[in-house]
């Protein structure tokens, strides 16, 4: 499967490895052949929605790496599709069915990873890694057609991004 040759060549935090799984785990529950960046959004919309203990099942953490994964990646997660006016249950109604009736067919995986790689460096002044929120900001700014029919409200807030980058050129 390309899609996990592809995650493989990236560095990624833990909760990133959970999205991984997440993300096939939507592909196959849509009937997809391929996992596409609308599987990788459901699977954070799942991991924003669902409680650190679900996700990390089995998984006997120490409370200091535990708080510090929830903290660090899930809240701003949560945090920026709540900014972003994304009701997370609704979308992912919406999209799961959108997606199980018309798969993806243009997987853009090698893009969204670089850009989030990219992000990674920006954000990370040590180890850059990629983390569950530059892959949500990747995603968030380069939506495929059938996220935007989910998240309405990303088409507002998208065009006010470009108009303001407009207007700053």
């Amino acid at each position: 499967m390309n899609f996990e040759r592809e995650w493989d060549k990236w560095d990624i935090s833990i909760p990133m490895q959970i999205l991984k799984y997440e993300s096939i785990r939507e592909m196959e529950g849509t009937g997809s052949k391929t996992v596409g960046a609308e599987h990788i959004f459901l699977g954070l919309l799942n991991m924003a929605d669902t409680p650190f203990e679900e996700l990390f099942e089995g998984v006997n953490f120490p409370e200091l790496i535990r708080n510090f994964m929830e903290g660090n990646e899930l809240f701003v997660v949560r945090d920026r599709l709540s900014a972003a006016g994304i009701d997370i249950s609704e979308t992912r109604k919406f999209l799961r069915e959108m997606v199980r009736e018309k798969p993806p067919r243009k997987v853009r995986l090698k893009q969204y990873f670089q850009l989030a790689a990219d992000k990674a460096v920006k954000n990370d002044l040590e180890i850059p890694q990629i983390k569950l929120q530059d892959m949500l900001d990747v995603i968030l700014e380069n939506p495929t057609d059938l996220i935007l029919k989910a998240c309405p409200s990303l088409r507002v807030a998208i065009f006010f991004v470009r108009c303001y980058n407009k207007f700053q050129n």
